[in-house]
C-alpha cells in the first residue's frame, strides 16, 4: 500500500497489490450480478465498474439523456456485439451490451438499479 501513491506520481500504470486484487474480486461477486469487473481507483473515491446489461433493464429503457441516470455516476461507453462504442446523451443501450461506467461510491446504489 505505501507503493501505490510512488507509483502513481511516477507514472507506473499498474501494481499488482494482492490485497486490492482481492477486495475487487470479493466486491464483484457480493454485489451487482450483472457486474463483470470492478476498478477502485487510487487515490479517489470513483469506481470503474463493467456491467454485462440484462434484458428489460431500465437502462434500456431510452436514450441516456432520458434516463434519470445517478448524478454521481457516468456511462462512458461499452461494447455491443463485439465493436466498441462512446457513449453520449442520445445513446441507447441494448440488452446484452457491456457498459462501463464511472460512479463515485454515493451514485452506487441508485445506479445498480439500472442494471437489475
Amino acid at each position: 500500500m505505501e507503493y501505490i501513491n510512488l507509483a502513481e506520481n511516477t507514472g507506473i500504470d499498474t501494481i499488482i497489490n494482492k490485497k486490492i486484487s482481492a477486495a475487487s474480486r470479493i466486491f464483484r461477486h457480493t454485489t451487482n450480478p450483472n457486474v463483470t469487473h470492478v476498478k477502485y481507483m487510487a487515490g479517489t473515491e470513483a469506481e470503474i465498474i463493467e456491467f454485462n446489461v440484462p434484458e428489460n433493464s431500465k437502462i434500456t429503457k431510452g436514450t441516456l439523456r432520458s434516463l434519470d441516470f445517478p448524478k454521481d455516476a457516468i456511462v462512458g461507453g461499452g461494447t455491443r456485439d463485439g465493436v466498441p462504442f462512446i457513449a453520449t446523451g442520445d445513446t441507447i443501450i441494448n440488452s446484452n451490451d457491456k457498459v462501463v461506467v464511472f460512479s463515485l461510491p454515493s451514485g452506487y446504489e441508485d445506479l445498480s438499479k439500472f442494471f437489475t
